[in-house]
């Protein structure tokens, strides 16, 4: 143990260490690492590039706090936004569930045009009973774009307000049908997808 102690006092790096507690922080210096490695490569993460898809968004329209029968309302804003810096999409659905999955009310009556950089939002009141879906509200959405561009940032931000207590949380997205290149031209594709 003294030949290891002087050892670091000289500065030499070949040293034997066999105090275990040493061992110890350079496996939690490794450990430290690796997780700060892999965070970097989660933190940016491939462009991901296509030419239309089918999103489903989480939007509560209510949760439940500590007594299951008191609802705790929520306002939904749902969130379309092109990331692509040079192509427009294309929205065709917008359409509003309830928990139980059957459509409520259905936003796009027109196609949604988004040029680069551009967005567009859909709110649901927290206080329109006609559009209350429940614990298990979602929104389904269809886009379509020319060719491959950025896929779209797509978000149900809810919020809700209730004296003196106050909610709001984010949902992403997730994708759940990629349209594959086709022949077909973004105005047949949205008469088909309504």
């Amino acid at each position: 143990m003294q030949r290891a102690r002087d050892s670091a006092e000289q500065g030499d790096t070949d040293m034997t260490i066999t105090n275990g507690a040493h061992k110890l922080r350079n496996l939690w210096g490794g450990v430290v690492l690796v997780g700060l490695l892999v965070t970097a490569t989660q933190a940016a993460p491939m462009v991901n590039m296509s030419q239309g898809q089918t999103v489903y968004v989480p939007a509560y329209s209510q949760v439940y706090s500590s007594h299951w029968n008191r609802p705790f309302k929520l306002a939904a804003t749902l969130s379309l936004r092109n990331t692509d810096p040079h192509h427009a999409i294309t929205v065709y659905v917008v359409d509003y569930y309830d928990s139980n999955g059957t459509r409520v009310r259905s936003y796009a009556q027109e196609p949604i045009a988004l040029t680069p950089w551009a967005s567009t939002q859909v709110v649901v009141k927290h206080s329109d009973t006609s559009t209350s879906g429940g614990a298990g509200a979602s929104f389904v959405v269809k886009w379509r774009a020319r060719k491959k561009v950025n896929a779209p940032l797509i978000e149900a931000i809810l919020v809700g307000t209730s004296s003196p207590q106050a909610i709001a949380f984010v949902r992403r997205g997730q994708v759940i049908q990629d349209v594959t290149a086709c022949s077909c031209d973004c105005d047949t594709y949205g008469k088909a997808a309504r």
